[in-house]
């Protein structure tokens, strides 16, 4: 064997390592953070959306209620057809609901609640939130709250859950608090939430650091 060539090979080993690494790095960062994108339905998954009984559904909220979402992901997925992908994002949405004692909990559809994690993956939150009052006839400001329990990190969707309704804020205020807290000016964006909101500096301090943590 060539030892000139045994020594190449063994010099280049960390620049082959590295250069791994670091195309395993890109496809990783580029699962996270491209926006998921929904395959196109067939008719027949578009239906199956639209058709889930409401006896499902109802039996669902049940289980939901009961603190075993498992089962009621389970449920409708198999008495109704659709995938559990499907299931997951009523079921999500569902409890959500129920978290922050939204009154439009029972008028939410899985067909609404997968529209709304399509919008949501492509980070539309405002449409999010239209969409639903649209769809239930909720004030405002529930669908917005609901759409800020689905987005919400762990760490503070208790905190979200908890914190009186934004009655006097519609979505494009939201949106637009969000904006200027994002953009790095969290003291202007406390400023324009207890201008819009009538809120106490503590509240609208907190609200302006949650959403930096998202």
């Amino acid at each position: 064997m060539n030892l000139a060539l045994v020594l190449g090979a063994t010099s280049q080993t960390p620049y082959i390592c590295i250069a791994v690494s670091l195309v395993v790095l890109a496809l990783v960062l580029a699962a996270v953070l491209v926006p998921r994108k929904e395959k196109q339905r067939t008719p027949q998954e578009l239906q199956a959306l639209k058709n889930v009984p409401e006896s499902a559904m109802k039996q669902a909220r049940k289980l939901i209620r009961e603190g075993t979402p498992g089962y009621a992901t389970r449920l409708l997925h198999e008495t109704s057809g659709i995938p559990l992908v499907d299931a997951e994002a009523y079921v999500g949405a569902f409890k959500a609901a129920e978290l922050g004692k939204l009154s439009l909990g029972e008028a939410l559809t899985v067909e609404l609640a997968c529209e709304v994690r399509e919008h949501l993956w492509r980070h539309e939150r405002l449409k999010a939130a239209e969409l639903v009052a649209a769809r239930t006839g909720a004030p405002q400001p529930e669908a917005v709250r609901l759409v800020e329990l689905l987005t919400s990190t762990k760490d503070n969707q208790g905190w979200v859950a908890r914190k009186p309704l934004p009655e006097a804020l519609s979505a494009e205020d939201l949106h637009q608090i969000r904006e200027v807290a994002l953009s790095g000016n969290k003291l202007e964006a406390i400023r324009l939430y207890r201008a819009l909101t009538g809120a106490g500096v503590k509240e609208a301090k907190d609200y302006v650091e949650a959403l930096e943590k998202q």
